[in-house]
């Protein structure tokens, strides 16, 4: 029997030290087609864009999806905007190897929920003092 897992919806903003970063897009999520959420970045006092994150593991950020159904995993890479708009929309990786140079606010991701329910997000990223920031959030597909 596989255990169960107890979930609540929870996209509140994480603090990590000076950032803030907030999950954005998750008042209407759907099951079935492909969706885009946003994390953004802030200063944790000032609420300032914060334009200065580093790449982990050569990528924007790094996410996990675990689902309240047995099975459902899932490991995407975040984008940044300008990455997407150069490699024509195509939700393509940033361009010929890794991503080197600082960026933010924001980081998408895009992920197909393959049935309603609550489901676990771990985003994973870095500050400007290299800080690993690892934010947890639950949302509701419907």
């Amino acid at each position: 029997v596989a255990p169960t897992l107890t979930m609540e919806a929870d996209d509140s903003p994480k603090t990590f030290g000076l950032t803030r970063l907030r999950l954005l897009d998750t008042e209407a999520l759907r099951a079935g087609p492909p969706v885009r959420m946003r994390v953004f970045a802030e200063d944790s006092r000032t609420r300032v864009p914060r334009v200065d994150l580093r790449p982990y593991l050569e990528s924007p950020a790094h996410v996990i999806i675990i689902g309240d159904e047995p099975r459902t995993f899932a490991h995407v890479h975040g984008q940044i905007p300008t990455a997407a708009a150069a490699s024509g929309g195509h939700n393509h990786a940033q361009g010929p190897g890794p991503i080197t140079a600082q960026f933010g606010p924001e980081i998408f991701f895009d992920y197909q929920f393959p049935s309603t329910g609550l489901y676990k997000i771990w985003v994973q990223t870095v500050d400007w003092n290299n800080q690993l920031m690892t934010a947890s959030y639950v949302v509701v597909a419907q």
